[in-house]
């Protein structure tokens, strides 16, 4: 609202939340954060093609299941959630919601995660930041 407002003249959020002040002209996009083009705002420029390399930043849901879940249970939950994730009202409705379904293994999704990780306490480090 500070933006609207004139209070501010910059911020990030997540397109979801921003994309009704983008539609009505209210905002305007400069780049999203992700390595490459939203298909919600397919004319905004990614970050890299902004000019500012190396910045890929995402917001993501994940499910996870508790340590020592056999394995053939997590496979078996995956796979529906697979299923259910390539449906086309499902695939509709992300895409209403400007939602980018990554459907894939759980490895996959623990080698995003410690990557995101990695990315995440390298930015603490290399900017001394300390949480109190």
């Amino acid at each position: 609202m500070d933006m609207i407002g004139g209070q501010i003249h910059l911020i990030t959020g997540t397109i979801p939340a921003l994309l009704p002040f983008i539609k009505s002209g209210t905002i305007k996009p400069l780049a999203v954060t992700s390595a490459r083009r939203s298909s919600a705002l397919p004319d905004v420029p990614s970050m890299t093609e902004a000019g500012l390399s190396g910045i890929d930043v995402v917001n993501y849901f994940a499910l996870a299941a508790p340590a020592g879940t056999p394995p053939a249970i997590v496979n078996t939950l995956n796979a529906a959630i697979n299923k259910v994730v390539a449906q086309p009202d499902v695939i509709a409705r992300f895409k209403a919601d400007a939602v980018e379904p990554a459907p894939g293994s759980p490895a996959l999704l623990g080698h995003f995660i410690e990557a995101d990780y990695r990315a995440w306490r390298n930015v603490v480090k290399t900017q001394n930041l300390k949480i109190e």
